[in-house]
């Protein structure tokens, strides 16, 4: 009974682990414009760094791309808009990240 107790402790324990791990996202995201070069987005160092998930994720955690509404609905900001109003303003404030075109769109 003892060795039961102790291996649901075990799974319940690593299924934890693994659950806020998943939650915590990846550790960098690609972001593909249109006409820049890709960005390469440290999502867990602004997770760590911003707190609260809903800054960016406005739909919750379980939204759509940021492209399946910006770009598409003309009730929301185009795609660059969106971003460089979220990211550049909020360098510019803290002073300190990218906030010039080719400090994030780095080509090759």
């Amino acid at each position: 009974m003892k060795k039961l107790v102790v291996m649901l402790m075990v799974v319940a324990f690593v299924s934890v682990g693994a659950l806020s791990a998943l939650a915590m996202g990846p550790e960098t995201i690609t972001l593909t414009p249109k006409m820049m070069a890709p960005v390469q987005f440290p999502h867990k160092m602004h997770q760590g760094k911003v707190g609260k998930c809903t800054i960016c994720h406005h739909k919750g955690l379980k939204e759509p791309k940021c492209t399946s509404c910006h770009g598409v609905d003309a009730k929301a900001p185009k795609v660059k808009t969106a971003f460089h109003n979220l990211c550049v303003k909020c360098h510019k404030k803290e002073k300190m990240g990218p906030t010039k075109c080719m400090e994030c769109h780095k080509k090759g």
